[in-house]
């Protein structure tokens, strides 16, 4: 399988709400973030170790024309150590973005409102 591109990421905090891409081998597993917990007090200088909690909604992968694809659910967990970035701008717009005769603009995307 062809390896996927990384994503564009804007340096920011993470916090509930904010997209995630978490590299693997194969794909780019796309998580919400769920709940954000720094209480541990040793970690309290460390923001980047605070422990989030996402939740999986799907994957961008490479299709087989090379272009670059979100498809929902997911076929393999992301493992400890890949190494996870904030979606925005070509990412999130991959989830989120859609077109077609079946679908109606019904609001703007929080994390970005030109999607």
């Amino acid at each position: 399988m062809t390896q996927t591109k990384p994503l564009a990421v804007e340096p920011a905090r993470i916090t509930i709400g904010n997209f995630l891409g978490i590299e693997t081998a194969a794909s780019c597993v796309v998580a919400v973030i769920t709940k954000v917990d720094g209480t541990d007090r040793r970690l309290a200088r460390k923001p980047e170790a605070c422990w989030q909690g996402p939740d999986l909604l799907g994957k961008i992968r490479t299709h087989e024309n090379g272009t670059l694809v979100f498809q929902r659910g997911i076929t393999r967990n992301p493992m400890i150590g890949d190494a996870g970035r904030l979606l925005s701008g070509d990412g999130l717009r991959m989830v989120f973005d859609t077109c077609g005769a079946a679908i109606i603009k019904i609001g703007k995307l929080q994390q970005d409102a030109s999607i």
